[in-house]
């Protein structure tokens, strides 16, 4: 279920922004804005030194992994410029979501983008991924493509909609998780949508602390 995220071990990578639609590397906004600098962390954290790779959109990973910046961690979200990320349409709860993340437009379809990528994986500590399961496989970034290039003491979690079964391959956010898990149906044949997306952070939830378990 997307309350529990499949872990294993692995790693990523920055590029400095091109398009005008990106956000510059290291703060939302403009570098220079005040209230960007501000949004950083005023201390270290316990996880300084940590590096995260965040291959995740919307909600429930980009939480977990706003969660380990706001920790110290350094953070690099890999969010290509033809691709990106749906929560920009809320732009208050993408700024809160992404405040204290590096960018890197990379687009791993590209063998530019893809070696780059993979020179990153060599200096990581953790990959997040929020993919179905079939996308690392299909970009030729399975586990032990980015141990080859990481090491063995990387740590990767990804973050399926599904546990393994018939719904393995299948994409949704938290309010599909909440249909097809059962919770919304009332019992008399009518189904009630949730008032707030809550499969979605509690996943995120999950997650984090998933992966402070697993660096501790």
């Amino acid at each position: 279920v997307a309350l529990q995220p499949v872990v294993s071990g692995v790693g990523w990578g920055t590029r400095a922004a091109e398009s005008p639609q990106r956000l510059p590397t290291l703060s939302l906004g403009d570098p220079t804005d005040e209230r960007s600098r501000a949004a950083q962390p005023p201390s270290p954290g316990p996880l300084a030194g940590v590096t995260v790779i965040d291959m995740t959109s919307m909600w429930a990973g980009p939480l977990a992994t706003s969660l380990l910046a706001e920790a110290g961690a350094e953070v690099i979200k890999v969010e290509p410029s033809c691709r990106l990320d749906g929560m920009r349409g809320t732009p208050e709860m993408f700024t809160i979501l992404n405040k204290n993340k590096t960018f890197a437009d990379l687009d791993l379809r590209r063998t530019g983008d893809r070696a780059s990528f993979l020179d990153l994986v060599a200096r990581a500590d953790i990959v997040i991924d929020s993919f179905s399961p079939r996308v690392m496989p299909n970009l030729e970034l399975t586990r032990p493509a980015l141990v080859e290039a990481g090491g063995q003491s990387l740590l990767t979690l990804s973050m399926p909609a599904f546990p393994p079964g018939h719904r393995r391959s299948w994409i949704a956010y938290g309010t599909g998780v909440h249909a097809a898990s059962g919770l919304g149906d009332l019992g008399d044949g009518r189904f009630a949508a949730p008032f707030v997306s809550y499969p979605d952070p509690m996943a995120g939830l999950t997650a984090f602390t998933t992966m402070l378990a697993l660096l501790v």
